[in-house]
């Protein structure tokens, strides 16, 4: 098994802003090594540069088995922005699958994103 890993999650940007007319979500993709859980990279591919440049230099370095409240939490205090809660729920999103592919209970965040982890989990089971 290869100890690098790619997750994404998605959340829906607010209606009205720039980024919701072009994307209608924010997206954020994550490398992690899955043996650590330490993110590698991040990138959101719909921002602007200094934007994702921010974000993932507050996500890099962290890990998603112990670090996903604090990095939520940094998120929240230093991301000033009309589409943070999109990105959070995007990271959230990410992060939740993270735990599914681990093994782990994601009753930590509730939400949408829970039929669409139990979704994958069923699929998971299938592939199996």
């Amino acid at each position: 098994m290869k100890a690098i890993h790619l997750f994404s999650g998605h959340g829906q940007l607010p209606a009205g802003t720039d980024l919701y007319e072009t994307s209608r979500y924010a997206t954020i993709v994550l490398t992690v090594n899955i043996e650590t859980g330490e993110v590698i990279d991040c990138v959101i591919p719909n921002y602007c540069e200094m934007h994702q440049s921010f974000v993932a230099d507050i996500i890099r370095g962290k890990y998603l088995d112990s670090d996903s409240v604090s990095i939520i939490s940094e998120l929240e205090e230093r991301v000033h922005s009309l589409s943070t809660r999109a990105l959070i729920t995007a990271f959230q999103q990410a992060h939740n699958r993270y735990m599914v592919y681990k093994g782990h209970s994601v009753s930590q965040y509730s939400g949408n994103g829970r039929s669409v982890l139990a979704r994958e989990k069923k699929l998971r089971k299938v592939a199996d």
